[in-house]
């Protein structure tokens, strides 16, 4: 029975040993594929932080673009109401001119009706 049982011992120590060079062998396949998804991460936060750079610049150069054609609106309103503004001057200044006409006319018309009376 003792020949029995150093068999079963030196059949479980060539067992253990198998195990833990197993065990070994993937903690190293583990550490390996850590190794390479964090080369991944840090391969893809890179991209990430481009693609943010590069939206930011496209939104700040289309906000640019929008604001300059904003401004070339505003100044050609500006125009239109200042032109505008303008011919209501002009408007005004001939609705005056008509007014003092029509006076005069009314004036020109009495005088004309009196002495024609006398």
């Amino acid at each position: 029975m003792s020949e029995t049982k150093t068999g079963l011992q030196k059949q479980t120590k060539a067992q253990l040993i198998e195990i833990i060079l197993r065990k070994d062998d993937v903690e190293a396949k583990q550490a390996s594929r850590i190794s390479e998804l964090e080369e991944d991460a840090e391969r893809l936060l890179g991209q990430i932080e481009t693609i943010k750079r590069d939206t930011t610049t496209k939104l700040n150069t289309a906000f640019t673009k929008d604001m300059a054609g904003m401004q070339k609106q505003l100044v050609q309103l500006k125009h239109e109401v200042s032109d505008s503004a303008n011919e209501l001057s002009n408007l005004k200044k001939k609705l005056k001119l008509r007014k003092e006409l029509n006076i005069i006319l009314g004036i020109i018309i009495i005088i004309l009706g009196i002495s024609l009376i006398v």
